[in-house]
């Protein structure tokens, strides 16, 4: 199911998102050409047998989307907090 079909357009997706907002973020937000706003920036996989320490990795946000959270600081304060809680570092 495609997340914009359930009301979740992907920011900066020509196929999954919506070319009008895209344009806004565009100008509006520092959204670059060709930029999808995704992210993954922690991945948690469990033990299991084939991987006994589990697997954690991090990665930070690229400069260009802590560019983009630049332009919407009270959003960025409101994030930073929850998802320090998840071990996610911005």
């Amino acid at each position: 199911l495609a997340s914009g079909t359930i009301g979740h357009a992907i920011i900066g997706d020509s196929s999954h998102g919506r070319s009008r907002t895209n344009r806004v973020w565009k100008k509006k937000r520092n959204l670059q050409n060709e930029r999808t706003c995704l992210h993954l920036s922690r991945l948690n996989i469990p033990a299991t047998e084939y991987t006994p320490d589990g697997i954690d990795v991090s990665c930070p946000l690229p400069e260009d989307l802590m560019d983009m959270f630049s332009t919407m600081p009270d959003l960025l304060d409101e994030v930073r907090p929850l998802l320090l809680d998840e071990g996610i570092c911005i």
